[in-house]
Formats: C-alpha cells, sequence, structure tokens
C-alpha cells in the first residue's frame, strides 16, 4: 500500500482593512494542483475579494488528495468625525468658533497644522480635520465658516 501525502498550500494570515478603503485582496492557493474549490464558489487557483469574511479553499492534488486553509478579512471601523454643517457670521460681530473632531483618538490633523483635539478660530475660511484612530484607520471633515459683509443702513441726515 502506496500512501500519498497531501498537497500542501498557504493562502495567508488573517488580515484586516479600514471600511469603505476600496481595497482588494487576492487570495491565491497556488498552482499545479488538479482542482480548487473556494467558499465562494469559484473553481480558480486565485480569487479576487473586496468584503470582509472567512475564506476558505479545498484543493485537489492529481492523486485525489485534498487539502484546506481558510484565513479570516476583517473589517476595522473608520473614526467618526463631524465637523459640523458651513456656517457664516456677520463681520462686525466677529467671530470665536472652537470646531471638535471628537475625543479619545489616536492622532489629529486639521489644516491649520494643529494636532489637538479642537481648534479655536478667529477668521472665516474653509477647515478641515483628519482623524485617526487606534486600528490606523482615517476619516476627515471639512467645514466652510463665511463672513458675510453686515448691510450698511442710513436713515438720511438729521433736519
Amino acid at each position: 500500500m502506496i500512501k500519498n501525502k497531501n498537497p500542501k498550500i498557504e493562502i495567508g494570515n488573517d488580515t484586516s482593512y479600514c471600511e469603505n478603503s476600496g481595497i482588494k485582496f487576492l487570495l491565491s492557493a497556488g498552482l499545479g494542483l488538479k482542482k480548487y474549490l473556494w467558499n465562494t464558489n469559484e473553481y480558480t487557483p486565485a480569487i479576487s475579494i473586496s468584503g470582509k469574511g472567512k475564506y476558505k479553499v479545498t484543493v485537489w492534488d492529481s492523486l485525489g488528495c485534498p487539502a484546506f486553509d481558510s484565513l479570516n478579512v476583517i473589517q476595522k471601523p473608520n473614526p467618526y468625525v463631524n465637523l459640523r454643517k458651513d456656517s457664516s457670521y456677520c463681520s462686525e460681530q466677529g467671530i470665536s468658533i472652537i470646531l471638535r473632531a471628537g475625543k479619545g483618538q489616536k492622532s489629529y490633523r486639521w489644516s491649520t497644522s494643529e494636532i489637538t483635539d479642537s481648534i479655536k478660530i478667529k477668521t472665516g475660511g474653509l477647515f478641515y480635520a483628519e482623524v485617526t484612530n487606534n486600528e490606523n484607520c482615517k476619516s476627515f471633515d471639512t467645514i466652510r465658516i463665511s463672513e458675510n459683509q453686515s448691510p450698511k443702513v442710513s436713515l438720511g441726515s438729521d433736519k
């Protein structure tokens, strides 16, 4: 009796990606095997994936000996950042607004070069904040603060 060794395959280690990153992965079970069956119902040596989940492949060599491998793809959440709706102010009133990008994140980067979770602005403009969480996923938001000229009122000269 001849004992055949099962083929060896390795499709990779568990991996993760940040949501909305548009990333795609290519999983390969290698070439030179007789048959491939993925849990996605594909029968090719490699598949392209773009979503989270558990991926498994079973392969058979030319002697009919099977082998399988699997990996998990995990989707990590992006941080939430919302700088509010765009707004405006009257130039004669002046402005002092605190913009907050949320608390408890790994890092912050503002268009003003500040690296804190909030900034105080005193002029109009376009501001953005990029926030990185502990999973190294990033989100950003922008806000435009516009300066409006106050209307000039004239009731005429006094008589």
